[in-house]
């Protein structure tokens, strides 16, 4: 009579062992580092338009200049050109990022007007006696990502 019970090789069970974490390490990267990228936060914004719509109409309105989070980024209102610059949290210099018009135009890093050019798909502001740059590109009407490069 054979043994019915298989005795599990240690190979085979440190193949199970490392399989689980790499799943969980892929699980762990999609959670918490996919959101910030440009893919992610388009989706984002794809996702949840109408909510962030809303939100950055009521943060334009009550003028409030202070920092508020949201879905996990910090929204930062500008009047002056009438737009909502949504920044990664936890982060001292956000060097991308997603922002509302209500122009529906391109708008400069943290509110400000700049003199975009085509490039790519989207647009590229550059500043004119150094190395700064900013490149935008649409994701919606009034919605757009934008990198920023010190």
């Amino acid at each position: 009579m054979k043994n019915r019970f298989k005795i599990t090789q240690p190979k085979t069970v440190l193949v199970r062992v490392l399989s689980i974490v790499l799943i969980f390490a892929v699980l762990l990267a999609t959670l918490f580092i996919v959101p910030y990228t440009k893919l992610g936060m388009r989706a984002t914004v794809t996702i949840w338009e109408s909510k962030l719509t809303e939100f950055a109409k009521n943060h334009l309105a009550s003028a409030n200049p202070e920092i508020i989070t949201f879905l996990g980024y910090r929204a930062v209102c500008y009047q002056d050109t009438n737009s909502v610059f949504f920044e990664r949290t936890g982060l001292v210099f956000p060097y991308n990022g997603f922002f509302y018009s209500d122009s529906g135009a391109p708008v400069g890093f943290q509110g400000t007007t700049a003199a975009f050019e085509t490039h790519g798909n989207g647009w590229i502001w550059r500043e004119t006696d150094g190395d700064n740059w900013m490149y935008v590109e649409k994701i919606s009407a009034k919605w757009y990502w934008y990198e920023m490069h010190f």
